[in-house]
This record gives structure tokens, C-alpha cells and sequence, in this order.
């Protein structure tokens, strides 16, 4: 049943916690923790940061909006449930290629401003194509749109370390842009949920997830040139 599947992943969570509970305990006994755990104030006054972070954001939102509702609008559309989970476990396993390489290709230029319209385009063509017939191939479009996410992901993971000038820095920036771009990003799935519920279809809110991209993509562009955030 449902219950006791999800009902699992409460063991890595209830792990880790036994793990850090010791080290949160005595950094607060001692009072170190707190200085070190804060995002200097100068971050949040950064375009660059918040550039890496909307990126972030953005892109989550449309990973997690794909997560939730892709198995169900491709039953909908009048494919087996079996097989429509498989199209959701193609596009994760693909992601793991496109997060493989992306170093590899990003390492060998001064700016990573180019992973953004290549990554984004990638998306936006397979999510358009599943728009246009769910049911045409389809494994080829989950293929590239899950091969798309992955280079993103590890593209925005790159930046939080390629525009911070140091470590903390770049805890300071990784912190930012996960957190209030995963806050953003969980969004996702509820609006797209909503849209097709006002619309009764799927057209319109994968269009919505296509739209996301732009936002992404300018951001992304932005973020890649390269520059760093203050080290103050």
C-alpha cells in the first residue's frame, strides 16, 4: 500500500537526524553555530545572487511541476498507468547523463552562459512535443526532457560554486539559492494542479510549465557570465 511506501523514506530521514542531532546540540551549547549558519547580509543585496537564485527556483518548478502530473496527464491521454511511470523513471535516469557532462562541457569555458539557451531549448522542444501528442513518441521526448533537467540541475549547482570566491561564500550562495528557490519551486506542482483543474485539461497548464524556462533561461544567462559575488 501507499501508506507503508512513502511511509519508508522516514528511516533516511529519522538516520540523519540521529546523525546531526549530536552536532547541533553542542554547537549550540557553544554558541558557534549561528554565525556560521547565517548568509552574510551583503548576499541578499547581490543581482548575481539572486540571479543563481531565480534560476534555481525556476528551474525546480518545473522539474517538481513534470515529477507530479507527467505520469498523469500521459494516462489521461490514454496510456497504461504501468507504462507512464516508466516514461517518469526514463526521464530521472536520463537526468543522471546530462548531469555527467555538464561539468565536463562547462569546465571548458570562461562563461557558462551558453548551458542556458541549450538547456532550456532542450526542455522546451520535448514538453512542446508532449503538449502536441502525448502519445508520439513519447520516450524519445522524455529522453531529451529528462536529459535537459539534468544539465540544468548540475549547471545551477556549478554556479553556486563558479560565482562564490570562496567556501563560505559558497555555502552563503548554495543556501540562498536552495532555499528560497526550493521555497519558490514547491509551488509548482500545486499551481499547475489548480490550472488544470480551472481548464479540465493539460494544454494550458504545461504551457505554464514551458513559460517557466524564460524566466530561467534569462536568469541563467545572467548568472553564467563570469563574475562572482562580493566577498563582503
Amino acid at each position: 500500500g501507499w501508506r507503508q511506501s512513502l511511509g519508508i523514506w522516514a528511516v533516511p530521514a529519522a538516520i540523519g537526524i540521529a546523525a546531526m542531532a549530536p552536532w547541533v546540540l553542542y554547537e549550540r551549547r557553544t554558541g558557534s553555530a549561528g554565525a556560521a549558519m547565517r548568509p552574510r547580509r551583503g548576499l541578499w543585496n547581490s543581482p548575481l545572487a539572486w540571479q543563481v537564485t531565480a534560476a534555481m527556483g525556476t528551474q525546480s518548478m518545473v522539474f517538481f511541476s513534470v515529477a507530479a502530473w507527467l505520469p498523469t496527464m500521459l494516462q489521461d491521454a490514454g496510456m497504461g498507468e504501468a507504462r507512464a511511470g516508466a516514461m517518469l523513471s526514463i526521464m530521472t535516469l536520463t537526468g543522471l547523463a546530462g548531469s555527467v557532462i555538464t561539468p565536463i562541457l562547462a569546465n571548458r569555458t570562461r562563461s557558462q552562459s551558453w548551458l542556458s539557451p541549450v538547456t532550456a531549448a532542450l526542455c522546451a522542444v520535448a514538453l512542446v512535443m508532449l503538449i502536441v501528442d502525448p502519445l508520439w513518441l513519447t520516450a524519445l521526448w522524455v529522453l531529451m526532457l529528462g536529459f535537459g533537467l539534468g544539465m540544468i540541475i548540475a549547471f545551477m549547482l556549478m554556479l553556486m560554486i563558479l560565482r562564490a570566491p570562496d567556501a563560505q561564500r559558497a555555502s552563503d550562495l548554495g543556501g540562498m539559492a536552495q532555499g528560497v528557490g526550493y521555497l519558490f519551486a514547491s509551488t509548482g506542482p500545486i499551481i499547475v494542479g489548480a490550472i488544470h483543474d480551472l481548464t479540465g485539461g493539460w494544454t494550458i497548464p504545461f504551457i505554464f510549465i514551458v513559460l517557466l524556462l524564460v524566466p530561467y533561461a534569462i536568469n541563467a544567462w545572467l548568472a553564467g557570465r563570469p563574475r562572482m559575488v562580493s566577498a563582503h
